[in-house]
């Protein structure tokens, strides 16, 4: 009877992770909510956010040591809309080196019109130009 060795490492090392035997490192996901409804200038939105987010990676890797990277995500709520303003991941190594989550931030563009901030930009649409089904209807006119 043959068996397969793969299967059988395979199992064994699953059973064993499940069981906690090796420390596995895992993104730790933080989100914060930012409330906007008072907030008029979407600058100053960023600076909070860009605020809060440093803040937040700095005491979630001082709390979780085991956390590596975090991804964080600010949502910001405002008039009745939850959207993602920052985005970022960042490894511990990287935040020893760089504490500022602006190297790392990705921001939503369309938030900025979506939360109000901004009008959306009118584009003019120029009519379509009519022509002609056949181009040389008089041709064939003369051909009747």
């Amino acid at each position: 009877m043959a068996i397969d060795i793969s299967r059988v490492c395979l199992g064994s090392l699953v059973a064993f992770l499940s069981l906690g035997g090796l420390p596995v490192s895992a993104a730790e996901r933080v989100s914060v909510t930012l409330q906007g409804d008072q907030v008029q200038n979407y600058s100053r939105l960023l600076e909070q956010a860009v605020a809060v987010g440093n803040s937040a990676i700095a005491t979630t890797f001082a709390t979780h040591p085991a956390a590596d990277p975090i991804e964080l995500t600010i949502l910001l709520s405002r008039n009745g809309q939850i959207l993602p303003i920052l985005m970022a991941e960042v490894s511990r190594t990287d935040w020893q080196q760089q504490p500022d989550v602006q190297n790392w931030a990705r921001y939503s563009n369309s938030v900025r019109i979506l939360l109000g901030y901004a009008t959306p930009v009118q584009v003019a649409v120029r009519p379509p130009v009519r022509r002609p089904i056949i181009e040389n209807s008089d041709r064939i006119d003369e051909l009747d």
